[in-house]
């Protein structure tokens, strides 16, 4: 059953609250007007797009893995930052860098997930 976008969020707002809970049993939704193979359809696309989000959320853990400590150690960051110093640089600015470019990774998969929606 092909449904429209409008009745697929009209439907995923009777089916859960804010927080993902479900807010009315199929009883309460077949005496909504909901037809029992409606319900038994939403919930499974609802379902399908759980999957796909949590695929999403395990893509940033598993990169989250991809410096791990034993190979790449915590570095002397005074040190660091008096090399930087001494060469015209600030370890300010080479984080912040380098946090841009995870954030925006990050945001990219985010992205990526929730665009799979429409």
């Amino acid at each position: 059953m092909d449904v429209p976008a409008s009745q697929h969020a009209a439907w995923e707002d009777m089916l859960f609250d804010s927080k993902g809970r479900p807010r009315m049993t199929l009883s309460e939704l077949i005496a909504e007007g909901m037809e029992r193979d409606e319900v038994v359809a939403e919930v499974a696309q609802l379902e399908q797009r759980i999957e796909e989000l949590e695929g999403a959320l395990e893509n940033i853990i598993e990169w989250s893995k991809a410096y791990p400590i034993s190979v790449f150690p915590e570095p002397d960051f005074k040190k660091a930052a008096r090399v930087l110093k001494e060469n015209g640089m600030t370890l300010d600015a080479i984080s912040a860098s380098n946090m841009r470019h995870v954030v925006t990774e990050v945001a990219g998969m985010a992205i990526t997930a929730l665009a799979q929606q429409e």
